[in-house]
């Protein structure tokens, strides 16, 4: 009886040992799919620029103007920037955050409010 017991509390506790550390591989596993969401994020996206006037790039995010995107030019999202900015246009206010973009080879920076994933008609 006493033997009895005594497998049935060893089978007992390996079953938790087994339980727990399959509990970490499937944290483990969770928090490498996070990781593949977040490089997803960062995936190379097409948009098109909605500012009729053209959008400006800059060498940093609020930084120093390189140049100027036309209207419904087809640009390259490189990554996402955590900054974010309000614009007052034409009595609008555009919420947006800065963006890498890749223009030949090299990066630059827009800002987001103006662009689409589609390409406008203008009226």
């Amino acid at each position: 009886m006493l033997s009895t017991m005594k497998n049935i509390f060893f089978l007992f506790v390996l079953i938790l040992t087994i339980g727990c550390k399959n509990k970490k591989k499937d944290n483990s596993i969770k928090n490498n799919s996070f990781k593949s969401v977040e490089i997803n994020q960062q995936a190379q996206e097409i948009k098109y620029v909605t500012a009729k006037s053209g959008l400006v790039y800059r060498n940093k995010p609020k930084g120093e103007k390189l140049g100027k995107f036309e209207f419904n030019e087809k640009i390259i999202i490189d990554k996402h920037t955590n900054i974010f900015q309000e614009i007052k246009d034409e009595n609008k206010i555009i919420k947006g955050k800065w963006v890498s973009v890749k223009l030949e080879n090299s990066i630059v920076y827009v800002f987001d409010g103006f662009l689409s994933d589609t390409k406008l008609r203008l009226l």
